[in-house]
């Protein structure tokens, strides 16, 4: 008996050292499990199950001078629904589904029934991630975040709202140089050089797989709202640049150009009010395709003679009066032969020269002086920074080339050459610059895209403009230099674009392309660079501009292709820009008719009700039509037609605020008011074709 309970004894001991040995076992792989290879099993419990999602920051908004919204993120929003929200009983989804089904169906112009059984069939199944609706706007996401069920919440309704923005223009102007953002994440221009501010922190938040590829948020400390990018304020103005890119694009059609450049700087500042760059496409349409005022070099010509004169006068080794031959128009350099576009004047004034713009004549003042030391010349060329780049925070900016005497592309005809622009390469800004140097009293800025980042309205780090050069030459030098751009308006090669109203100073340029393999003559002929250079009012500069058109057909003279753009964006910037102008006391020149109001153009029976009411005499025998202008005559009021067509932009100038917002809203336009009174400009020119949601600049006075 004894044995036989030592035996079960001896059992029941194996027994326990057995199950002692797996709770050994167990709490040993557990130990590793959390201990040992924690990291390993948390990473794919994330993984399969849990995971960190980031959150994107909203970028930051790009602005104009005047805190117009040029650049945007506009979001897009995906709805979701989770069906097995553990929250949500079967109760409170009963009793509002119904409900929801309406409300959703108001919201997307759908049947009610069409979402009953649509949530109805995800309930029954738990489908977690029930597509109702992409694409929505975010006026329709806040109304579906007041619906039934979706009101409570992601957490106790199941409502999934997934984002996804995308950069947004107001206008295609200035595209290249304010950039865009890549699907990859890089970026060019102004986006990518102040990408740092734009993009804001990104967020975290802890999500639960919940069916396939599909995840939901979860309460978690680990979650992190993002922190939105920080919108920056240019130096854009929205009106000089509409000005600029139609003067511009007008010229490219006209003369089948491959691309061209317009840019407005404000002298004193450096700000750059405007700049387009518009190339052919290949269905004969021109767009942004690339940024050539900063990055394409190109043989300025003859608008390079500026700088010429600028190191000649400085020298002192000429004066304005003096004396040059040009003799038949013609002369020799060692082999090379150098034309003047016109016959020979003989002997003429150095500002003569420099006004009809004469190769002959200005190779010649630099080269008489400077060829036995031509180092002397390019030094002082040098000291003027054209052969350095302007450091401006757009990338992409190439560094001009102007040759040094004795390196292995200089020849004995490289400084008559260099003198009328050629064998030398710069971008349009760069050249820019300088003029606007001249313009500034010799001090050379910097040319500034941006004044100010903000946070929600709020300078919070200031641009300011930046000197490169305080004084390029003597105050004397700078007097002279000016004399001779004034001269080419005046009286020289730029005549045409002469006004009355102000005074323009500039030059023009007309260079022959070269062809890395042919030369400057091609199977398909000659191609040239035309171009204008210059500011206003001469007298009292403030805006210098550059416009170069390479490759017109037909016309192809600076004085013919560029000089006019010039002229068409000084007229409208000198008509709107109101600062330009002389104040007047307007009692002063107004003849005032007591008997007869000033009446501002508008809604025509508005009209007619205030004259009944004032009892002023009207004539509206000619009127039929809603709208109507007023022109006094004598003791009476003259009644004339206005007409609004759908889709063409109206002629809203003459009227008040209210009838010129009412006229473009029913038109689907957006207004943008500036100032009170009678609108005296607007930005898009009547008789334009206009488009549902395009916004409209008025100016009042």
């Amino acid at each position: 008996m004894a044995s036989k309970n030592r035996g079960l004894i001896l059992k029941l001991l194996v027994l326990l050292l057995g199950f002692l040995g797996l709770a050994i076992l167990i709490l040993t792989k557990i130990w590793i499990y959390k201990v040992i290879e924690r990291d390993k099993w948390s990473k794919l419990q994330q993984k399969y199950v849990y995971k960190i999602k980031t959150i994107p920051a909203t970028r930051g908004n790009i602005l104009s001078e005047n805190n117009f919204t040029l650049v945007t993120s506009v979001p897009f929003y995906e709805v979701r629904w989770d069906a097995r929200v553990e929250s949500l009983t079967d109760k409170n989804f009963n009793e509002n589904v119904d409900s929801l089904a309406c409300c959703l169906a108001r919201i997307f112009h759908k049947s009610s029934n069409y979402f009953f059984k649509k949530l109805i069939k995800a309930r029954t199944i738990g489908n977690r991630y029930t597509l109702i609706a992409k694409k929505v706007t975010y006026n329709q996401l806040e109304k579906i975040k007041k619906c039934p069920i979706f009101s409570w919440g992601k957490f106790k309704g199941g409502l999934i709202v997934n984002t996804r923005e995308v950069r947004a223009k107001s206008f295609e102007y200035s595209s290249r140089t304010l950039g865009y953002k890549r699907e990859d994440g890089t970026c060019i221009g102004l986006e990518k050089a102040y990408d740092k501010y734009l993009s804001g922190v990104n967020g975290k938040k802890l999500v639960q797989k919940i069916s396939g590829r599909y995840y939901r948020e979860v309460r978690s400390a680990e979650n992190i709202e993002p922190q939105n990018g920080y919108d920056i304020r240019t130096t854009l103005n929205v009106e000089i640049e509409d000005i600029t890119h139609n003067s511009l694009l007008r010229m490219l059609k006209a003369t089948q150009a491959d691309h061209g450049v317009a840019v407005v700087m404000e002298v004193k500042t450096g700000d750059i009010k405007a700049i387009s760059n518009l190339g052919r496409t290949k269905d004969g349409n021109y767009e942004e395709k690339y940024n050539y005022a900063i990055g394409e070099l190109y043989e300025p010509g003859s608008t390079f003679k500026l700088a010429s004169m600028i190191v000649a006068l400085d020298k002192g080794v000429v004066d304005l009066y003096d004396t040059v031959d040009t003799r038949n128009g013609t002369i020799r350099y060692y082999n090379h032969i150098m034309r003047d576009a016109h016959a020979g004047m003989g002997k003429i004034t150095v500002i003569d020269a420099f006004a009809h713009s004469s190769n002959v004549g200005i190779s010649q003042v630099i080269y008489n002086n400077f060829k036995d030391h031509p180092e002397d010349f390019i030094d002082r060329l040098y000291a003027m920074h054209l052969n350095d780049v302007l450091g401006i925070e757009i990338k992409g900016e190439k560094r001009p080339v102007i040759h040094y005497p004795g390196d292995k592309y200089w020849s004995g005809i490289s400084l008559p050459q260099i003198a009328i622009g050629y064998e030398v390469r710069i971008t349009p800004l760069q050249l820019l610059t300088l003029y606007n140097a001249i313009a500034n009293g010799g001090e050379m800025v910097k040319p500034r895209f941006v004044t100010a980042i903000l946070n929600h309205g709020k300078v919070i780090k200031k641009f300011e403009t930046q000197v490169i050069e305080p004084r390029i030459c003597s105050s004397e030098t700078v007097k002279k230099a000016r004399k001779l751009l004034e001269a080419v308006v005046e009286y020289g090669t730029a005549r045409g674009i002469k006004t009355p109203y102000y005074k323009i100073a500039g030059k023009t340029g007309t260079a022959m392309l070269a062809n890395r393999n042919s030369g400057y003559n091609t199977s398909k002929g000659k191609f040239y660079v035309a171009s204008f250079v210059g500011y206003f009012p001469s007298d009292n500069p403030m805006y210098s501009i550059i416009v170069t058109v390479h490759k017109p057909k037909g016309a192809y003279y600076g004085s013919q292709v560029a000089a006019p753009v010039f002229r068409e964006i000084a007229d409208k910037i000198y008509a709107t820009q109101f600062k330009m102008h002389e104040p007047i006391n307007i009692a002063d020149t107004m003849i005032i008719n007591a008997s007869v109001p000033i009446v501002k153009y508008g809604y025509a029976p508005d009209i007619e009700a205030l004259l009944d009411e004032l009892d002023v005499k009207y004539n509206d025998k000619d009127l039929s039509s809603d709208w109507a202008v007023t022109f006094p005559r004598d003791s009476v009021i003259i009644l004339k037609n206005r007409f609004i067509h759908k889709g063409i932009m109206p002629n809203v100038k003459g009227m008040g605020l209210r009838d010129a917002t009412y006229i473009l809203n029913s038109m689907g336009l957006k207004v943008n008011p500036v100032g009170e009174g009678t609108v005296v400009y607007q930005s898009v020119n009547p008789g334009l074709k206009v488009s549902k949601g395009q916004e409209i600049i008025l100016k009042l006075l």
